[in-house]
């Protein structure tokens, strides 16, 4: 993804800032090499525009992962009836 498709609905709305999410299918929220790389692409780019990236997080079926706290939490256990 290039930074131009990433903060065009930002900066068509001039929002003063995003968070970006993405999945991983396989199910582990653990953020690999190329997600650290897209962070700070992100980062520096938003730095660039004026818009904060105020969180990058990684969606999965075992929990998520939060780029700024490095934190997560595994999803909420539905109750079945």
């Amino acid at each position: 993804m290039l930074p131009r498709e990433a903060f065009a609905p930002a900066l068509v709305h001039a929002a003063p800032c995003v968070a970006f999410a993405h999945n991983h299918p396989s199910g582990d929220p653990t953020p690999s090499s190329d997600d650290h790389r897209l962070q700070l692409m992100l980062d520096e780019a938003g730095r660039a525009l004026g818009v904060r990236v105020v969180d990058h997080l990684v969606i999965a079926a075992d929990g998520f992962h939060s780029a700024r706290t490095g934190a997560g939490e595994p999803p909420r256990q539905r109750a079945v009836a």
